[in-house]
């Protein structure tokens, strides 16, 4: 082909582009996880021209072996340390402990030594509701305050009663929450109060995470504290 006709071609070329109206970007995906600074679980967020994204370590973007600095249970989600095993009395104990001082970005007030399945069914249940639920306070949960998890006792301390789960690692108790606007709410006195709305979403968003649910509707043992636990019963789990 000649220099004419190469240079003719070009401009053929060139005019066609020109008509083409410019393709528009596609949408990112995000997920929806309203409080979470594990919001954008598949992309980072878009940045201005010029500026690198930052790229978060959350579940969704690790890659098989990866880790976080201070996670435990093989899960980022979970910050703390494994213990030794604990041997106790009898059926009690844990044969792979953690002490766990934060969830999902939230502080634990009183750090719960627990196992790995209680561990994470725990953060489960704060992504999906103890966090998102925060929003009818019009703030941001910040720590919760865990009264009880590991301790080798009967159902309630009742003398005769069957072993509790505390006593295998498989529950925690938990007492009050705090928010980013400075406000705590208690079970006690939240449950019918300040907080009673708050307190009844994130009792309900537990019943399925965790396998047994108790508030203060259940009996006079839990007036100030709902107690979560893994245990698995045949008609599904048990809320009250």
């Amino acid at each position: 082909m000649g220099r004419a006709g190469l240079t003719a071609v070009l401009a053929l070329v060139a005019t066609a582009c020109a008509g083409s109206p410019t393709p528009k970007p596609r949408p990112v995906p995000y997920a929806n996880a309203p409080g979470s600074i594990y919001a954008p679980l598949r992309s980072p967020a878009p940045s201005p021209r010029g500026v690198a994204p930052t790229v978060l370590n959350v579940p969704g973007l690790l890659k098989p072996g990866q880790s976080v600095e201070g996670s435990v249970c093989s899960d980022p989600r979970i910050l703390g340390r494994r213990i030794s095993t604990i041997n106790g009395a009898g059926a009690c104990g844990i044969s792979a402990p953690v002490r766990v001082t934060s969830v999902s970005g939230i502080r634990l007030k009183n750090a719960i030594r627990v196992n790995c399945e209680a561990a994470k069914a725990f953060a489960d249940w704060t992504d999906r509701s103890a966090k998102p639920s925060a929003e009818v306070m019009g703030a941001v949960l910040t720590d919760m305050r865990p009264v009880a998890s590991y301790a080798c006792r009967t159902r309630n301390s009742r003398p005769g009663a069957r072993l509790s789960e505390h006593a295998k690692g498989n529950a925690v108790d938990i007492a009050d929450f705090s928010f980013s606007n400075g406000k705590t709410i208690s079970v006690l006195k939240g449950w019918r109060g300040e907080g009673s709305t708050y307190l009844r979403r994130v009792w309900k968003g537990a019943c399925g995470p965790f396998g047994t649910v108790l508030g203060p509707e259940s009996d006079r043992f839990h007036q100030d504290h709902f107690h979560f636990d893994i245990a698995r019963h045949r008609g599904g789990p048990y809320c009250k």
